[in-house]
């Protein structure tokens, strides 16, 4: 794991804490504005290098915070590996922001640091080796000319992926 706390790190880390803070504090009205919030600053700090591991810390309260509320991705035993793919490559930025930070909570819950109701560590883990199969090419460096040109876009995804795959192990891959 990477050190999460370093200079580059700490002002995108401090704008995710604030942003997550009014998001906890914020009455039920006002959610959706305070996730905006937090998704906009998510999405800038998982795209720094240790961005995924300082969000990962935090997904407990990010998940509780409500950040899936009113989404598919509240309901992490109904989510499908095989959806993932196609989300990371073609959706909304936001859209792709919610899909990492779910994975962030998944892990969590594979790992025992967060538990949902209806979906036990075992089902997260197989649902992580599962995406780790289906999204290789954020694990792995392609060294195409198309890789490298939607290297910029494809950063986000990478890191969380890349991330998930160093906690859970690469022999999981095999």
């Amino acid at each position: 794991m990477t050190n999460i706390h370093t200079e580059e790190l700490a002002p995108s880390l401090a704008r995710f804490e604030a942003a997550l803070e009014r998001l906890e504090q914020a009455p039920p009205f006002a959610k959706s504005n305070h996730r905006s919030r937090l998704l906009d600053t998510a999405e800038r700090l998982l795209r720094k290098p240790g961005g995924a591991e300082a969000a990962y810390q935090y997904a407990e309260r990010f998940d509780a915070a409500g950040v899936f509320e009113g989404s598919d991705w509240n309901f992490p035993a109904r989510l499908q590996a095989g959806l993932v793919p196609r989300t990371l490559a073609e959706g909304e930025r936001w859209i792709v922001t919610l899909e990492c930070l779910s994975q962030l909570r998944i892990l969590a819950i594979s790992e025992r640091k967060l538990t949902r109701i209806g979906f036990s560590a075992e089902q997260a883990g197989h649902f992580l080796k599962e995406l780790l199969a289906l999204t290789l090419e954020y694990v792995f460096d392609h060294q195409t000319e198309a890789a490298r040109v939607s290297a910029a876009a494809t950063q986000l995804p990478r890191n969380v992926v890349r991330f998930v795959a160093d906690v859970i192990g690469y022999d999981t891959l095999l």
